[in-house]
């Protein structure tokens, strides 16, 4: 209903309506931070703790890899639910954890999906809902791998429509952040390998540079992080150090000829050398299709590596002598 009354304004770019932000900033207020504390809470003894509620939106969430169709909502415009029943919370009742667990995450992913159609519309433009879902975001980092299995694909949809609209890799970079200290279930890595496989796809260069740009920026900060905490070894290699959901990101963007390329093209054009990135060249080098252009890039690579080697300096001399 938002989207049919914006569009009907024919404004360029839409803007969000004060129901709709009403509504944004009332999941920020309450059904955050409420999921946050039911995650918190002791249920080990509930045997409904690990209901997977992800099945449920399979008919009407917007998908990875299939055209989406438009859930079926309510009146979005009726905000009574923040003003005439203000004093009632649902989300504090801790007499009935599974149901307000499962209302609190179904809630989440209904308003996930509504704005996920709204924001699939070209033109879009309204930095309020961006940073709202940014926000949001910060659920994937929970301990709970239902609530993540249940969001974590309605993230990457809204990240990824962004980056092809917009061409802003910024959700994307939140969404994958969040999950880097996250031990991922099968169900989860299936969905980033899936969300993956969209974004190497992409067609325009410019826009695939940049993801791959803001991939190996987190890269490093995750890195650097580890390295500092001193929880990885030295003989650790760098897929091991940026955990198991970076490390499949990596593997996803290695896979592919064009991805690989971008990458490789971006780590030999920076200025200052760094264990990140000869790290991330040896894995090109390894992982990647071999294609012409790709060897053109590595020999520059090994090149320069050849001009920097102390050793090779010392040999000449000898050489000399």
């Amino acid at each position: 209903l938002i989207i049919h009354k914006e569009a009907m304004k024919c404004d360029i770019p839409m803007k969000l309506s004060l129901e709709a932000k009403s509504l944004m900033t009332w999941v920020t207020d309450t059904i955050l931070p409420a999921l946050n504390r039911l995650v918190r809470q002791e249920a080990d003894d509930n045997p409904l703790r690990d209901l997977d509620l992800s099945s449920i939106l399979s008919a009407a969430s917007p998908s990875l890899n299939r055209n989406s169709s438009s859930p079926t909502v309510g009146n979005l415009g009726d905000t009574s639910f923040i003003s005439a029943r203000g004093s009632l919370n649902i989300f504090e009742d801790k007499s009935k954890f599974v149901s307000t667990r499962a209302a609190a995450i179904t809630s989440m992913s209904s308003i996930l999906c509504t704005f996920a159609e709204w924001l699939s519309v070209r033109f879009v433009g309204d930095s309020f809902a961006m940073d709202q879902i940014s926000t949001w975001c910060k659920l994937l980092k929970c301990s709970d791998s239902v609530v993540r299995k249940t969001l974590l694909q309605l993230f990457f949809h809204i990240a990824i429509t962004s980056l092809k609209n917009e061409g802003d890799p910024a959700l994307l970079q939140e969404v994958l952040s969040s999950m880097k200290n996250v031990d991922p279930c099968l169900t989860e890595i299936e969905t980033i390998s899936y969300a993956m496989a969209s974004v190497i796809s992409l067609r325009d260069a410019r826009i695939l540079k940049a993801a791959i740009t803001t991939i190996v920026d987190l890269t490093r900060i995750i890195v650097l992080d580890v390295e500092e905490e001193g929880e990885s070894g030295i003989a650790s290699s760098l897929l091991d150090k940026v955990g198991s959901c970076m490390r499949k990101v990596i593997e996803c963007v290695l896979s592919e000829k064009q991805s690989s390329l971008i990458l490789a093209k971006c780590l030999v054009h920076e200025t200052k050398p760094s264990s990140v990135r000869e790290c991330l060249l040896r894995e090109v080098e390894l992982r990647s299709p071999k294609t012409d252009a790709l060897d053109k890039v590595l020999l520059k690579w090994e090149a320069e590596n050849i001009t920097a080697d102390p050793a090779n300096d010392d040999n000449k001399s000898e050489i000399s002598i």
